[in-house]
């Protein structure tokens, strides 16, 4: 508003330029969706390395392609990758019971009675309504239980009740039984198994009276590589500091965090579980297990029974769109351009193979993104590609297939050559190439090499290739001095018979680009005055967008009027359209496609009389 004029004086008003630039939004944000090791399932996770990657998913496995895809798309040029992953119902988190009151266990008698023994075990079954059954055996130096007449050296303690208050006197006088015929062990037997001294003949075990209950934050196996700790030094009764490390298979701790002066008493929000369910990234709150026996040190519990399951099904990976599990996990994200579900094995005679695509191709149309699809099971060689492209269901201007696959070191398997799913090479290849060249040039062309890749599973010829081409199947090809490399860029519309005007994956992903950037970059529009002044704008600030990308080479033609147009106007948005709130904007672009095919012709010339 102009100022109000009162005094004589200057006046200084600003004036806004009527430009608003929009910023074009990324290329090659890619998601990948499958099994891995470790990580938050069903929830995703940006990653900007495969060392983070390593560190908040496991890394490779041999149950699955994932990892090594991750891996393959990083070493390709990728610079940020969303993983999501998916877990099998069978999957189980590791847990443990952090003790606060635990009872010392040693058989006093047996230190003397059973010298000529290596060890003595204990060890307690799961509580069940709040008893346990306490074993003490004897074992040798290689842990095998010693044998007296036929029968272990064995004394059983049978339903010890743990929660009550003289936990002590019912293991007292807990029955005897399953005592082997030796004089020794049974003399042993006479005698409490209860000390408050010292641990005596290697017995150094604890039983958990009560304590605070944890699980490892995610499922699977590598919650088993957990311990924690509670420490009571310098702090007030009823609370205690828990350090949660996570070591590696070589026992090097990998990760460890400490959580001061928790609170084990209280049930509140400022208890051990809710603090350590709003602050630890490795553990949460779990259910406690009193009888759960315990080595020393008394105040250090091991996790165990974490599972990673069977391999999730194609329907688990394709997940439910209102739980929001698996792919549609991808609808909580705000942008992703790629996606990659690596899968070894999947085969177009699986209706769950086949519907877990199908939903994926769904998806990328639905967010603007592309789809790039891994050759199925069946198709071996370029022959059975062949054939079996010409009965593929799976077509979509959002999507291109590569074959073949790919063959790479697998560090899995000592560094021999392994077979995995090439989306993750090919969509690294596609980042390095945007971030070089731009979205509009194609991935493709011998400046388009896959990193890493020494072989691919299937070397084709020309000929092969052209069947393949023209069916709208994008190949992978290896030659001499330029090494494996990218050599197609069709998408699964591009088969020349389709005639589609989405035939070449540069040019879609451009449009693609186009739509996804100007309608971030134009909803400051939303709710605007619906009147000259709002198109004036619009058209302005559009074509400042598409100008700069026709000066990086972008589109076809010599001029901006022969690249591309931006119409918005009372041609555009009829008066009902105004009534309604519509603006219509009209933007046209030519697309640079790709040479192809290079044709070179070449003619004799005679040489000139005289020469």
């Amino acid at each position: 508003m102009p100022p109000t004029l009162t005094a004589p004086g200057v006046y200084v008003q600003e004036i806004p330029s009527g430009t608003r630039a929009i910023t074009g939004v990324s290329t090659s944000l890619t998601a990948f969706v499958g099994p891995t090791p470790a990580g938050p399932a069903d929830e995703p996770t940006k990653v900007t390395s495969w060392a983070e990657f390593e560190r908040r998913f496991g890394g490779l496995s041999p149950t699955g392609p994932v990892g090594h895809a991750v891996q393959h798309y990083f070493l390709n040029g990728g610079a940020e990758a969303l993983v999501v992953r998916v877990v099998a119902d069978d999957a189980a988190r590791s847990s443990a019971t952090v003790p606060t009151e635990v009872i010392t266990l040693a058989p006093v008698a047996a230190v003397a009675a059973l010298a000529d023994y290596d060890h003595l075990a204990v060890s307690a079954t799961e509580p069940a309504g709040g008893r346990v059954d306490l074993t003490v055996t004897a074992v040798d130096a290689e842990g095998a239980p010693v044998e007296v007449d036929g029968q272990p050296a064995r004394i059983t303690v049978a339903a010890v009740d743990v929660d009550a208050d003289d936990a002590a006197a019912d293991i007292s006088a807990a029955t005897i039984a399953g005592v082997a015929p030796a004089a020794r062990l049974v003399e042993a037997a006479k005698h409490d198994l209860l000390a408050d001294g010292p641990i005596a003949a290697d017995v150094d075990a604890g039983l958990v009276v009560s304590g605070v209950g944890l699980q490892a934050r995610d499922p699977g196996a590598w919650g088993d590589q957990l311990e924690a700790e509670l420490s009571t030094v310098d702090v007030d009764p009823g609370f205690a500091h828990i350090t949660i490390r996570q070591t590696g298979p070589d026992g090097a701790v990998v990760a460890e965090e400490t959580h001061l002066g928790l609170d084990l008493r209280s049930d509140a929000a400022t208890s051990a579980g809710a603090v350590l369910d709003d602050r630890s990234a490795l553990v949460s709150s779990g259910p406690a297990r009193p009888g759960t026996l315990l080595t020393a040190p008394l105040t250090t519990a091991p996790f165990r029974d974490g599972a990673d399951g069977s391999a999730p099904s194609a329907a688990a990976v394709a997940g439910d769109a209102e739980d929001g599990t698996g792919l549609q996990a991808l609808r909580r994200t705000d942008l992703f351009n790629l996606l990659c579900i690596p899968r070894s094995g999947w085969s177009l005679d699986d209706d769950a193979d086949t519907a877990l695509w199908t939903a994926a191709i769904g998806l990328c149309e639905e967010r603007r993104a592309f789809l790039l699809v891994d050759p199925p099971d069946e198709w071996g060689t370029p022959a059975e590609a062949a054939s079996g492209a010409l009965t593929f269901g799976l077509r979509s201007e959002n999507a291109a297939l590569y074959f073949p696959r790919i063959r790479v070191s697998d560090p899995l398997q000592e560094g021999r050559l392994a077979t995995f799913p090439p989306c993750g090479a090919v969509a690294g290849a596609m980042a390095r190439t945007d971030a070089r060249r731009g979205i509009w040039k194609a991935p493709a062309g011998t400046d388009v090499g896959l990193v890493g890749v020494p072989e691919l599973a299937q070397p084709l010829t020309d000929p092969q290739q052209g069947d393949l081409n023209r069916l709208g199947i994008s190949c992978l090809r290896s030659f001499p001095v330029y090494g494996r490399v990218i050599w197609g860029a069709r998408t699964l519309k591009g088969a020349d018979d389709a005639a589609s005007e989405w035939k070449y994956v540069p040019v879609r992903r451009l449009a693609l680009h186009l739509e996804e950037s100007l309608a971030r970059g134009s909803r400051w529009a939303v709710f605007e005055p619906n009147a000259e002044p709002l198109w004036a704008e619009l058209r302005l600030s559009i074509g400042g967008f598409l100008h700069q990308l026709f000066r990086q080479g972008a589109f076809q033609g010599s001029t901006p009027a022969e690249s591309y147009f931006v119409k918005c106007d009372r041609e555009t948005t009829l008066p009902s359209d105004v009534d309604k709130g519509i603006v219509n904007v009209l933007v046209g672009f030519a697309p640079a496609k790709p040479a192809e095919f290079v044709i070179i012709k070449l003619r004799q010339m005679a040489a000139p009389a005289g020469l």
